[in-house]
């Protein structure tokens, strides 16, 4: 039995939950036959995550945004003329994607929302092998699922492109921080969480203040932050590395690190991704999220986590203030939380036991119902 992890590198997420997923696999006997992310030109593949796959990691020209001027955002209109300039790479990188597949032959993709995956199944339509996608995006597909107000347009293009991502796929694991009824299209399973984060759950909560900003445009405001806190020790980690001053201190993504300064803080500063902000929620941290311009799903995301009293959102990290009225969440969220490894495995056992796949009727159902929803 051989597996291909199929990642989208443009959030560190995927690559996050790709690393969880591939430890679960070999804990449990499965070879990784290859890892294949999309090549991200605005920043590079972290050295963590190459350690920690243990087959050759194959990266391919994809998708990718296309930044504002003030590099807190998104670009909407370049990043369209940016992806219409580029089909003929992309068409490329699905060649090379068929050629990997046909020599590794896997008998299973898993897809982190790499939309080269959908490429590969409209290019190889009955080409035989199981496809499954898993991302926190697919909530987003969920009926009962609730978006901030307005933002039609963007809304529609949104839960297109995220239909597009699954085209070929026999099953979507959706990611989801707090348990909600099953759907008919969706496997619900808790987020994905790297085992060592429970290890970290007694830790003394010291007077940081932990910022992860991808986009360097927002590195300003966090070192206003600092100079408006000086009773505060910050630790910022982003792409660029700069030379400690005052009260903070710069570090690029290493991820035991930054989980040692998450374990310690009072407060978690960052835009609104996803798998980072779990993890601050299971441990119980005061967060305060900026989603990135003009990005619909990290707006989605901050509007989605802002139902829990210990998160809040805002356009600016000026807006951030240590008296807001944060409180922990329920123990059942946190328990919750802590079930993704066990959710995942339960979800892939059957694909993964079977010569020929056949997913057993009553699984959804037994899975949901396991974890709470």
């Amino acid at each position: 039995m051989k597996v291909l992890l199929l990642v989208q590198s443009e959030g560190r997420g995927h690559l996050s939950q790709a690393m969880v997923v591939a430890s679960i696999l070999r804990e449990n006997g499965i070879e990784i036959s290859a890892v294949v992310t999309g090549r991200n030109p605005n920043r590079s593949l972290p050295a963590y995550f190459r350690k920690r796959m243990p087959v050759e990691i194959h990266q391919l020209d994809s998708f990718s945004f296309v930044y504002s001027a003030s590099q807190k955002g998104i670009n909407t209109f370049k990043t369209i003329i940016h992806t219409l300039k580029n089909v003929s790479q992309h068409l490329s990188s699905v060649r090379q994607l068929s050629k990997i597949i046909k020599e590794k032959k896997p008998d299973l993709i898993l897809n982190f929302y790499e939309p080269l995956g959908a490429l590969h199944f409209l290019f190889n339509p009955f080409y035989p092998v199981e496809r499954i996608g898993i991302g926190h995006q697919y909530l987003q597909l969920h009926p009962e699922y609730e978006f901030p107000k307005g933002n039609w347009s963007a809304k529609f293009l949104f839960k297109l492109y995220t239909r597009f991502t699954a085209l070929g796929n026999n099953s979507n694991l959706a990611l989801s921080a707090t348990p909600i009824p099953r759907s008919a299209s969706l496997t619900i399973i808790p987020p994905l969480l790297r085992p060592e984060t429970s290890l970290y759950r007694q830790e003394i909560t010291e007077k940081i203040i932990l910022a992860y900003v991808v986009n360097p445009g927002f590195r300003g405001e966090i070192e206003m932050l600092a100079q408006k806190y000086p009773e505060y020790s910050f630790h910022l980690f982003s792409d660029i590395l700069k030379e400690d001053s005052g009260n903070i201190s710069y570090h690029i993504p290493d991820d035991q690190l930054f989980l040692r300064y998450l374990s310690r803080c009072e407060f978690f500063l960052s835009t609104a991704g996803f798998e980072s902000v779990c993890e601050a929620l299971f441990l119980n941290k005061k967060i305060f999220l900026v989603p990135v311009a003009q990005h619909f799903e990290q707006l989605s995301n901050a509007y989605e986590f802002s139902a829990s009293p210990s998160v809040f959102y805002g356009k600016s990290f000026l807006e951030f203030n240590t008296n807001l009225p944060y409180k922990p969440i329920n123990p059942e969220q946190q328990i919750w939380i802590e079930q993704g490894r066990k959710a995942c495995w339960n979800v892939l056992s059957p694909y993964l036991s079977r010569n020929i796949f056949s997913y057993p009727a009553s699984s959804p159902s037994t899975i949901s119902s396991s974890f709470g929803s």
